[in-house]
């Protein structure tokens, strides 16, 4: 998940990126799952308890945010 991230933040081409964007390939771009029964490596959250999945935590410190 997290060098997902590093890549879509810094990819560029200068063929292909947006020049406005010092030719970033990805503009924007969100991490939608927290719980999902078919890709269950993906949760953020155990949905049981309320808590931080090891990845949600993992999440939680990459983008800074403070999260019970």
């Amino acid at each position: 998940m997290l060098g997902t991230f590093d890549t879509m933040l810094t990819a560029t081409d200068p063929e292909l990126g947006y020049p406005a964007d010092d030719y970033r390939l990805v503009q924007r771009w969100a991490w939608f799952s927290l719980s999902d029964d078919t890709y269950p490596t993906g949760n953020l959250i155990d949905w049981a308890d309320g808590s931080l999945t090891p990845l949600g935590q993992s999440y939680a410190r990459y983008v800074g945010a403070s999260i019970p």
